[in-house]
């Protein structure tokens, strides 16, 4: 799933989350882009689990988690580096 939607930033959502559906969160951030201007960038990720980003170890050894984690810092950054 690489949706985008218009409000405010980037929001990442591991595919296999067991805790929240990513359609969900898709669905809400798309009923959020009809409030105001902005742009959202929904990103999911395969094999990653709810909490990717958690630097503990269980979550951490997840590869994918690893790899979204990366990937998630990577997008949230690039808005930052561009400021002057």
């Amino acid at each position: 799933m690489d949706t985008r939607h218009s409000t405010g930033g980037p929001s990442e959502s591991a595919v296999v989350d067991e805790e929240v559906s990513p359609r969900v969160c898709a669905d809400v951030l798309g009923k959020a882009s009809n409030a105001g201007p902005g742009r959202v960038e929904v990103a999911g990720y395969d094999g990653a689990t709810h909490d990717f980003d958690d630097p503990g170890k269980s979550r951490q050894s997840v590869a994918a988690n690893r790899a979204a984690n990366d990937d998630a810092m990577r997008r949230a950054s690039a808005p930052l580096d561009a400021l002057p």
